[in-house]
């Protein structure tokens, strides 16, 4: 998604839109490194335990993140316009 929109910046010589989009980047990189590398780690602890597999506050971390990616991305994509 953030490569998208910083085409759409440089394309339309909009170069303040970058750091919306570099935010954007940043946020995804964070749920695909750092979130979800903790929710493989409770998910082997749990399953060694034998209990439940359920990581609320990581599902919730998750959600928010994707969250505020939509709203940085929307927030690019209405600057462009």
């Amino acid at each position: 998604m953030a490569g998208l929109l910083v085409r759409a910046a440089v394309v339309s010589d909009r170069t303040g839109v970058l750091v919306a989009a570099g935010v954007v980047a940043l946020l995804g990189l964070l749920v695909l490194g750092e979130l979800s590398t903790r929710r493989t780690r409770s998910t082997r602890r749990t399953a060694e335990e034998g209990g439940p597999a359920t990581d609320r506050v990581g599902a919730q971390l998750v959600t928010g993140v994707v969250v505020l990616t939509a709203c940085a991305a929307l927030v690019t994509e209405l600057q462009l316009r």
